[in-house]
């Protein structure tokens, strides 16, 4: 019986009217309820769908405080964290602590009381990751470890000591076409990049490279669109983090990243027509070329020489005439 509610509770705090009814259920005492369920040795084999739960309550920032306040910060890390506990268990405890740390909730910051767990948070999903069967469940790891780079900028070192950049790329290659795990994979890259270690640059440049080639399919749904568009920004984001030699700049040249920047600066339905993609990629491409002066002389001149702003506005107002002559 409680089983079947909690799975109704799950479904009724899903989108499109999850987050208001979150908010409600928060007010109401709902976080503390489920927490107490989730400590109680008695209602473990219910434990999973209470994890449920909570990961769908928490698309509401004041219910990731209540979360704070009622201490489900240290349970769900405990629980993701503990290798005794079933492996469903674990996957929820994940879940949760990636809807806790998403980067769409906007006014969520901080997490508190999140930082002294990240040791153990970070091997745990670095483990998840290795050993993921599943598309499913590498997607959730690589979440909760990109939104770690983004809510906890002391998780860098955590991820370097574990080799965790390394071994997320090694895993994406078992799935190399689904757009949401690379998105995230280089979320993680392009964010580490900013701690300037030589050994990840070694790793992720060949594997930025082969992201930067994925094509999108016009029949895909909006969801991967998107997802598409966030891979190709992140790519060109972390390449032009990552270029800080003139060594690191020709192998880009030489594997065909700058023909592949170039391509989507100049063609809107490649990037998706997304302004975001195209400031991204317009940097990489200059950032790459400033290290090789005769590529820049060769190809690409009226890129990289005018001023970023000149050339985004003029390729910018370019796809939005392709717009009207379709109109």
């Amino acid at each position: 019986m409680l089983t079947q509610q909690l799975r109704l509770l799950t479904e009724a705090l899903r989108p499109p009217h999850g987050c208001h009814l979150s908010g409600l259920f928060c007010r109401l005492g709902g976080v503390r309820q489920l927490l107490q369920l989730a400590t109680d040795a008695h209602f473990a084999p219910l434990r999973l769908h209470v994890l449920r739960a909570l990961s769908a309550v928490c698309c509401a920032v004041p219910c990731v405080r209540a979360m704070e306040e009622e201490g489900g910060v240290d349970l769900v890390c405990q629980l993701l964290c503990d290798p005794s506990l079933p492996v469903g268990v674990r996957h929820e405890a994940a879940a949760v602590l990636a809807q806790m740390t998403a980067p769409w909730l906007t006014a969520n910051h901080k997490v508190h009381g999140l930082t002294c767990h990240l040791p153990g948070v970070v091997q745990a999903l670095t483990d998840m990751a290795e050993e993921a069967a599943g598309e499913e469940v590498l997607l959730l790891s690589a979440a909760g470890l990109a939104n770690l780079t983004f809510i906890e900028r002391q998780v860098l070192p955590q991820l370097t000591s574990r080799s965790s950049p390394e071994k997320l790329v090694a895993a994406a290659e078992r799935f190399p076409n689904n757009v949401f795990i690379l998105d995230q994979v280089a979320t993680v890259l392009a964010n580490a990049a900013s701690g300037g270690d030589s050994r990840l640059r070694r790793l992720a440049v060949p594997a930025l490279v082969q992201y930067l080639q994925v094509t999108a399919d016009q029949r895909w749904p909006d969801s991967t669109q998107a997802a598409y568009r966030r891979l190709q920004q992140k790519t060109a984001v972390a390449l032009t983090r990552l270029c800080v030699d003139r060594r690191t700049a020709c192998h880009l040249v030489s594997a065909g990243a700058t023909t592949r920047l170039e391509r989507l600066c100049r063609e809107p339905e490649l990037r998706g027509r997304d302004d975001g993609v195209l400031v991204a990629c317009l940097t990489s491409l200059r950032r790459i070329l400033s290290f090789c002066p005769e590529e820049r002389a060769q190809k690409a001149c009226d890129l990289v020489q005018p001023k970023l702003m000149e050339v985004f506005m003029h390729l910018s107002s370019e796809g939005d005439s392709e717009d009207e002559k379709r109109r």
